[in-house]
């Protein structure tokens, strides 16, 4: 079993199977929690394992929802992030995402999707219809100096 010490394991489920958190990756819980511990403030998790039903009920909703997304293969976890254009506080979060091992960053209006699906590409940051003009420049900026690293 999964011990976690900042998220409790519904937070990890799916929002139409509560059981659905064992089908986290290990990995990728374990990065989630070292990155809670770097950054030093609670981090709320919106969204992590997807069951099909999770991502049918988002499409419905508006919702961007990616054609067989990391979260379905339990390696995302969606963060609230309501640090409106707040810079120093958006690079304190995805710092602290990056040094815990993630390397795939979806900036949206108030969260960050955050995974590490081995199949896809990384380092990566891309943005969604919602995302804030100020705040995509400066991630694009960001992933930049990460990838110059």
């Amino acid at each position: 079993m999964i011990q976690v010490k900042h998220f409790e394991l519904a937070e990890l489920a799916s929002k139409t199977d509560p059981a659905a958190w064992a089908h986290m990756r290990l990995g990728t819980v374990l990065k989630l929690e070292k990155a809670r511990e770097l950054y030093g403030q609670p981090i709320t998790i919106t969204h992590a394992f997807r069951t099909r039903a999770d991502v049918d009920r988002l499409r419905r909703a508006g919702y961007e929802v990616a054609a067989d997304s990391a979260h379905q293969h339990g390696y995302a976890v969606d963060i609230s992030a309501n640090l409106n254009t707040d810079i120093e506080a958006w690079k304190k979060l995805l710092d602290a995402l990056w040094q815990a091992g993630f390397r795939r960053f979806g900036i949206m209006r108030g969260a960050v999707h955050v995974d590490d699906d081995p199949k896809r590409p990384a380092p990566a940051v891309w943005k969604y219809s919602t995302t804030s003009p100020q705040i995509w420049v400066w991630a694009q900026g960001w992933m930049d100096n990460k990838r110059e690293v």
